[in-house]
C-alpha cells in the first residue's frame, strides 16, 4: 500500500513540474504536410491540431491538395461557411493546438481569402482569424467591399502577456460578422503557420550539427571528426547504435543540402522537424514527466497535447520512443 501511494505521489508532482515548465516555441505540422487528404477534419483531426470545432450544417473543414493555391508542399488547410445557410453573428469554425510563446517574438502565416463563382468576399460578412487562447490576436482586412486574394507572410507580434511557462491554445479560424442567411460559400486557406524562433519556426533537422538551419560542409566536417568513435555525443549517432560509421553517414547524405529555414520555405529543398509525439510537454525528451501527463489523462478522449483517446495503445506507442529525443534537446 505504501509503495503504490508513493508512486502516486511521484505521478502527481512530475504533472505538477510539467505544467510548470516551458516547451519550445515551435508550432506542429503548420504547413499540413504530414496529413495527406483529409475530407472532413471533423472526423479527423489534422496532425496536431487535435481540437477542430467545425459546427455541421454551417461550416465545413477539410486539408486539400487542389493546384489553385500551394505554397510549399501539396497541402494546405480549408475552413468554409456553408452558402445558402443561415448564421449567427460570431459563428465560427476554428483548429487549434497547444503551443509555448516563451521565446517567440511573432507568429507569420500564409492565408488566402476565397470564394466560389467569382463571388465577392465581403469583410463585413466573414472574417479569417488568427486566436490565442479564443481570443483574435489577428483579423483578415476590412477594407473594401471584395478583400479576396492571397496574403502572404502576415504576421503577429506576440504581446508579453503570452509569454510565459505554460501552454496556450493556437487557433485558425473563419468567423461570421453579420448575422442572417447567404448564398456565399467563402473559403479560408491556411498554410505554412510559423513562429520566429528555432530556423523561424520549424525546428533543427537532426543532421543540422552546428545549428545554423543549414545541412552543408560544416555538419559534413563535424561528423567525420567522430568517425568510428563509440559512445559518441547522441546528436551524431543518427543511426542509434552507439558508433558513427556508414549507417550514420547513409542518413546524413539523404539530407545533404536540405534546410529548415523558414525564409527558404517554398524551397523544394526546405523540411519542418517535428518533436516526438509522445512528447507531451515539448521539452525535447519523452520521459517520466510525459508518462506522468500521459498516466493523469488515461482514457481521457482528448487529453491536451494529443490528438487521441488515451488507452493501451498509444501507452505502447510511448513506451516504443522512450527515451527519443527531439531536435530542442539539449539546446
Amino acid at each position: 500500500m505504501k509503495k503504490t501511494v508513493n508512486i502516486t505521489v511521484l505521478i502527481v508532482v512530475l504533472v505538477l513540474c510539467a505544467r510548470g515548465r516551458a516547451g519550445t516555441g515551435v508550432v506542429m505540422n503548420g504547413s499540413f504536410e504530414n496529413d495527406g487528404w483529409i475530407n472532413d477534419i471533423r472526423t479527423e483531426p489534422p496532425y496536431r491540431w487535435c481540437d477542430v470545432s467545425v459546427p455541421s450544417g454551417k461550416f465545413s473543414g477539410w486539408v486539400s491538395d487542389d493546384t489553385d493555391w500551394l505554397t510549399h508542399g501539396d497541402y494546405y488547410l480549408i475552413l468554409s461557411s456553408y452558402p445558402y445557410a443561415t448564421f449567427g453573428i460570431n459563428d465560427t469554425a476554428t483548429v487549434s493546438q497547444e503551443v509555448y510563446l516563451t521565446d517567440v517574438n511573432e507568429i507569420i502565416f500564409n492565408v488566402k481569402l476565397d470564394t466560389t463563382y467569382d463571388d465577392p468576399w465581403d469583410p463585413s460578412e466573414r472574417t479569417a482569424v488568427l486566436s490565442i487562447d479564443g481570443y483574435p490576436v489577428w483579423e483578415s482586412n476590412s477594407v473594401g467591399s471584395d478583400v479576396r486574394g492571397e496574403y502572404y507572410d502576415q504576421v503577429y507580434i506576440v504581446e508579453e502577456e503570452y509569454k510565459d511557462a505554460g501552454s496556450h491554445r493556437l487557433s485558425l479560424g473563419i468567423r461570421v460578422n453579420a448575422a442572417g442567411y447567404t448564398y456565399i460559400n467563402y473559403l479560408a486557406k491556411w498554410d505554412v503557420v510559423r513562429f520566429d524562433s528555432h530556423c523561424g519556426g520549424f525546428g533543427y533537422l537532426p543532421e543540422d550539427f552546428d545549428g545554423d538551419c543549414y545541412i552543408d560542409g560544416v555538419d559534413s566536417a563535424m561528423l567525420v571528426e567522430q568517425w568510428l568513435v563509440e559512445g559518441p555525443n547522441a546528436k551524431y549517432d543518427l543511426f542509434g547504435d552507439g558508433i558513427i560509421n556508414f549507417d550514420d553517414y547513409a542518413l546524413f547524405t539523404d539530407y545533404w543540402m536540405a534546410n529548415s529555414d523558414s525564409s527558404n520555405w517554398r524551397d523544394d529543398n526546405c523540411y519542418q522537424a517535428e518533436l516526438p509525439a509522445t512528447d507531451l510537454n515539448g521539452d525535447g525528451i519523452v520521459n517520466f514527466i510525459d508518462y506522468a501527463l500521459l498516466t493523469d489523462a488515461w482514457m481521457e478522449e482528448a487529453p491536451e497535447g494529443t490528438c487521441f483517446r488515451v488507452d493501451g495503445l498509444d501507452l505502447g506507442l510511448f513506451v516504443d520512443e522512450w527515451l527519443e529525443r527531439g531536435w530542442f534537446y539539449g539546446l
